[in-house]
């Protein structure tokens, strides 16, 4: 392997495993990514790299791939400083049935709470029938005002990208006169449509005879929606006030079945009403949120469980406390997610926690050793503050890689997905009635002195053994 191989390797396997003290926006990621070198030694690569063909470098491209990292590192690292956050908020939105991106059956469902160019934040929840599994492969982005889709498999043909945007003019009319007036374009004459209700306009959008500058449609930080050889299908509406722009382009030029498709698909829209107000009764006493005081890391937490009843499971920990709050933490509706780092702790992996699975131990314990494309350790019975379960360790199953083993959970925002390199520590135990998986990760491979000796996920288990369940 040569030193070009070591240096992609590893930046690959930090952007997988670790984002750093401030995680990348998803687009900032997936941007480093494009700048990357394709590699025979890298593990299989997922998301939007599937789909780029970057040549082997010599010497002086490998050069250009370092600062374009830089750039695209440095221009993430400055839309942080400014707010300009591209990626998932880190903190549960302040409206309900915010609940990201799931699919179940032939139903695409999104709860999504975009934020508008003058800073409101608006609630655009939809469902769709469609091959929903194909939506929710790994390909989907969700930024501060987009959605990004690139369908694939399940007998629904990777054709081309889909987009959702509300970073335009908040009326329909205002935008598509916005967009008509563009003298690089050239639009067709737009058509009256309704989607599940909402009215507005379906229209084509292609770059002007010869024109080789057109503006891209949208832009947001490093995700941009670009005008080129393929046209584009716009779909503008107005839904509750709010205009709405949904776009799709085939991959390749010419291919106009792959439009059709997601019109079809739109036609089949349901938005989503606004959920109740939760009940009187409905855990009046639970304060959500993490906090550190010395040596005691505190957590409120009040999941919502797969069966939509929200659940209490509040904890306190003694370990290095400020370095589980150091800004790289994200609690979520079923799911909470750190990354301890500083403070005397070695910047050694990750730590979820899930009560996304089933409601018993001794269920969700069979649903995971009954995955063929894991190995699974020898369950060890265990005790965690009075809760009782197991500890095991989780890895992918020889003759298999990463890209076909399942999450150990999944969380839309975040799933928990196993590496080929890394082995995954598991305390499953139950409490109150009411199954909770805590689970680490390690940061580098097997053969990474960090992980081969388990020395963060015995660190990991030692803060656990502290654990004291909050009444």
């Amino acid at each position: 392997m040569t030193r070009t191989d070591d240096f992609v390797q590893q930046l690959e396997r930090y952007l997988d495993e670790y984002d750093g003290m401030t995680p990348l926006p998803v687009d900032v990621r997936d941007a480093v990514r494009a700048a990357l070198p394709s590699t025979k030694q890298t593990r299989p690569t997922r998301g939007l790299m599937r789909y780029l063909n970057v040549k082997r470098p010599t010497a002086v491209s490998y050069g250009l791939v370092a600062v374009a990292v830089v750039a695209v590192v440095a221009l993430g690292a400055s839309a942080l400083l400014n707010n300009q956050v591209v990626g998932p908020a880190p903190s549960a939105s302040p409206l309900a049935g915010c609940t990201g991106i799931s699919a179940s059956g032939e139903t695409l469902t999104v709860g999504w709470c975009p934020t508008r160019p003058d800073g409101q934040q608006v609630r655009e929840a939809f469902s769709l029938t469609t091959t929903a599994a194909a939506w929710t492969n790994g390909e989907e982005l969700v930024g501060q005002d987009f959605l990004f889709f690139r369908p694939g498999g399940y007998g629904m043909q990777p054709g081309g990208t889909v987009a959702v945007w509300v970073g335009g003019p908040t009326t329909v009319d205002a935008w598509l006169a916005q967009i008509t007036g563009e003298a690089r374009y050239s639009v067709s004459e737009p058509l009256p449509i309704s989607l599940g209700g909402s009215d507005g306009y379906a229209f084509n959008v292609d770059v002007a005879s010869g024109v080789n500058d057109a503006p891209p449609l949208f832009k947001n930080g490093t995700f941009s929606w670009e005008i080129d050889d393929r046209t584009t299908r716009i779909w503008l509406v107005d839904h509750d006030g709010q205009a709405v722009m949904f776009a799709t382009k085939p991959s390749f030029a010419g291919v106009y079945s792959w439009t059709e498709e997601v019109g079809h698909i739109l036609q089949t829209i349901e938005w989503v009403q606004d959920p109740p107000p939760p009940s009187a009764s409905a855990l009046a006493d639970c304060t959500e949120g993490i906090s550190a005081s010395g040596e005691t890391l505190t957590v409120g937490w009040c999941p919502t469980r797969p069966d939509g009843q929200q659940v209490r499971v509040p904890f306190r920990l003694t370990t290095t406390a400020a370095a589980w709050t150091n800004g790289n933490q994200f609690m979520f509706e079923d799911m909470i997610f750190f990354r301890p780092y500083g403070a005397g702790m070695q910047p050694g992996g990750s730590v979820g926690i899930s009560v996304g699975g089933p409601a018993t131990v001794d269920t969700w314990l069979a649903q995971i050793t009954g995955e063929e494309t894991y190995t699974v350790t020898e369950p060890q019975p265990i005790s965690l503050g009075g809760a009782e379960g197991y500890v095991f360790d989780v890895s992918v199953a020889p003759g298999f890689t990463s890209f076909y083993a399942p999450p150990l959970f999944d969380n839309s925002a975040r799933p928990w997905e196993l590496s080929n390199d890394l082995i995954d520590r598991v305390w499953l135990v139950e409490h109150a009635g009411q199954s909770v998986m805590f689970v680490t990760t390690p940061v580098g491979p097997r053969d990474n002195p960090v992980s081969s000796d388990q020395s963060w996920a015995r660190e990991i288990g030692d803060a656990l053994q502290t654990i004291e369940w909050i009444p």
